[in-house]
């Protein structure tokens, strides 16, 4: 009797299991890549779309992709994904009018992509989140993997990576600055450091967390000193998460601070999007600000600000961009960003974008926007039919 029973339970939990991933594997047909050329006035030039061939159809498994403009004026865009064999990094390369050249897809990887560059030898790396960069040549052929943790810890840092990058931006020059946490050190366990293009350590120095506490992102200025946007929390009316940028010198000494944010509701979220020193002396901002409560619902308004600071860190002029056209350029070089300034554009030409070359009525997620060198926009989505 026993074993009868085994049976049945065994049985009903194959019935289970196959359902469930049943479920899975039904939750949409097919996904499509798109790619969108906008000109400077934001209207659409050309959509081209590539078919996701082999994905799994479980939207939690479905690429997530970020893409740069190459030096030949078209576009390389890197994503992983899942399909049936396990986890994928995924490249594809198109041409200047959006026509795809070439895809490549390599087994066994998986990550979330922070930054994407073209070097100086025209090859690409490709900067993960949890401190893993994938080089590739002109082609798309893997030339090597390279960890950072590794490099900082000098022990290989296994199944489970002890640097997690925050940011990377570029310096004056070719090389890279990143920030991250190093989970190997816990008493100074904020790091900075100086990287080539292909993810190789150049420098690095720790901090203590509680000088880089609630820093997202920093760069370094013309001075030698680093430039910190950080939050903070209060718990007054018209306040919620807050920013706070910072100057510090070499050794971390804070020379001045200066918050910012604003709020139209009784809590709201600002959240920094970019800092850059301007050519003009001061340092300009980028943030958003939106109501606390309501940003997992979607669909609710998002303000975004460009704010002005003097190299005292005394705020001389805030105001809301309303269009893509107001963004400076330098906003679109900052790592993992793109995605969130997609809602200056304008509806009717989302609309526009979502119709053209369109099969039925699929639901569509945007994950990348970059400025182009005719002045002009690209929009990275991709297209799902259920």
């Amino acid at each position: 009797m026993k074993k009868i029973v085994n049976i049945i339970a065994i049985f009903c939990l194959c019935i289970t299991v196959t359902s469930f991933a049943g479920c899975i594997e039904s939750s949409f047909k097919k996904t499509e890549t798109v790619i969108t050329k906008l000109d400077s006035t934001e209207k659409v030039q050309w959509t081209t779309v590539i078919d996701n061939k082999d994905y799994s159809t479980a939207q939690s498994l479905s690429p997530s992709n970020r893409f740069i403009q190459t030096s030949d004026k078209g576009f390389f865009i890197a994503g992983f994904f899942s399909n049936s064999y396990g986890d994928n990094i995924r490249l594809l390369k198109t041409d200047s009018s959006g026509t795809l050249l070439w895809e490549r897809r390599i087994a066994g990887q998986t990550g979330e992509i922070l930054a994407i560059i073209q070097r100086n030898d025209g090859g690409y790396s490709v900067f993960c989140r949890h401190g893993r960069v994938y080089n590739f040549d002109t082609s798309g052929s893997m030339e090597r993997i390279l960890d950072i943790s590794d490099q900082i810890n000098q022990t290989p840092g296994g199944e489970h990576p002890l640097i997690t990058l925050r940011s990377i931006t570029r310096t004056s020059g070719s090389d890279l600055i990143m920030i991250g946490d190093n989970y190997a050190n816990i008493w100074q366990p904020v790091v900075i450091s100086r990287l080539s293009q292909n993810g190789t350590v150049l420098t690095e120095k720790t901090y203590a967390r509680e000088n880089m506490d609630g820093t997202t992102s920093l760069i370094q200025t013309h001075d030698g000193e680093l430039l910190l946007g950080k939050f903070f929390y209060s718990d007054q009316p018209g306040g919620g998460k807050q920013i706070l940028i910072e100057k510090t010198d070499a050794n971390s000494s804070i020379i001045w601070d200066s918050p910012l944010g604003i709020c139209n509701f009784v809590f709201c979220n600002n959240d920094l999007l970019g800092l850059h020193e301007s050519a003009n002396q001061g340092y300009d901002i980028i943030y958003q600000s939106h109501e606390q409560s309501n940003r997992s619902k979607g669909n609710m308004p998002v303000d975004t600000v460009y704010a002005r600071l003097d190299n005292n860190g005394h705020l001389i002029q805030q105001e809301l961009l309303t269009n893509v056209s107001g963004l400076p350029p330098w906003i679109f070089y900052q790592s993992d960003i793109s995605s969130e300034l997609i809602s200056l554009i304008p509806e009717r030409t989302m609309n526009s974008i979502i119709a053209d070359k369109s099969q039925g009525n699929p639901t569509n997620r945007f994950d990348s926007l970059l400025k182009t060198d005719d002045g002009g926009y690209a929009l990275l989505g991709s297209r799902y039919y259920f």
